[in-house]
């Protein structure tokens, strides 16, 4: 049996993501300031203002870092992995029988299929295991994940289901 690993965003954190965005910016202005300072062994530049205290770069950058860190775990957190699995024969045939197309639909009459329900009852046969990004266990939601998808991320997933089952050729381990 042939199985593949799709990742999808169940949860999206679009605050965590502007904040990770904004922190990304920080760090790549305090690497730049960083670089500009030199090393060591060069001459030391004259500080415009002395009422300044010299920035101490290195300790923003790891908190920038940290806090990046953070909002990472956060995003991350909303990842779910789908692990799906191509179907048997008679487990394809038995979905198609289950799901005929209506006579009155061209589009159901080409494909073979009612286009309406068989991509979910297709993809749902298929889904051996969901989890999140460190492998633990998470509830299969796939009807309310399909709801909230675009329709290319639903046909992503609908392809590589339909590719599982209907791939003619095995692979052996070398």
């Amino acid at each position: 049996m042939r199985t593949q690993v799709l990742n999808h965003f169940h949860t999206f954190y679009p605050e965590a993501q502007a904040e990770h965005d904004r922190l990304a910016r920080e760090e790549q202005r305090l690497t730049l300031a960083i670089a500009r300072q030199g090393t060591d062994d060069e001459e030391p530049r004259k500080p415009r203002r002395m009422s300044l205290p010299p920035e101490d770069l290195e300790s923003e950058l790891a908190q920038v870092r940290a806090q990046m860190d953070a909002h990472k775990a956060t995003i991350a957190s909303g990842v779910v992995r789908i692990v799906i699995k191509g179907l048997t024969r008679g487990e394809f045939r038995r979905l198609l029988v289950e799901h005929p197309p209506r006579e009155d639909d061209p589009l159901d009459v080409r494909l073979g299929y009612n286009s309406d329900t068989f991509g979910d009852a297709l993809i749902q046969a298929c889904i051996l295991h969901t989890e999140n990004l460190d492998g633990e266990p998470v509830e299969n939601r796939w009807p309310d994940w399909a709801d909230d998808m675009t329709n290319g991320q639903w046909e992503e997933v609908f392809r590589a289901c339909m590719d599982l089952t209907n791939e003619g050729a095995p692979a052996f381990p070398r």
